[in-house]
């Protein structure tokens, strides 16, 4: 979630609060916090938990998680210890 820092240097005090007043004011209805790493993701919850700011009624949370194998053609995949089995992707008809 944004920080008032840019490229690891910060530019100003966090003004998530007054964003988020703004885009409720001129109508947003609903936000999706999304994740891009299990670190991300778990961070993302977490603050969906805590951050008394964003009504939960307003809140989505988005993870790839289940869609984040390590694949057997990845070098790292003979160093996974628990391995789901995959499921076949369904091709979309429309």
């Amino acid at each position: 979630m944004y920080q008032g820092s840019y490229h690891g240097s910060k530019k100003h005090e966090p003004d998530l609060d007054v964003v988020l007043s703004r885009a409720w004011a001129g109508g947003l209805d609903k936000m999706i916090i999304t994740g891009g790493s299990v670190t991300d993701s778990k961070r993302a919850i977490e603050m969906s938990k805590t951050d008394a700011s964003i009504p939960q009624e307003r809140l989505m949370i988005e993870t790839d998680c289940p869609w984040c194998e390590v694949k057997p053609t990845h070098p790292g995949y003979q160093h996974v210890a628990t391995r789901m089995p995959s499921v076949k992707k369904e091709k979309s008809t429309n």
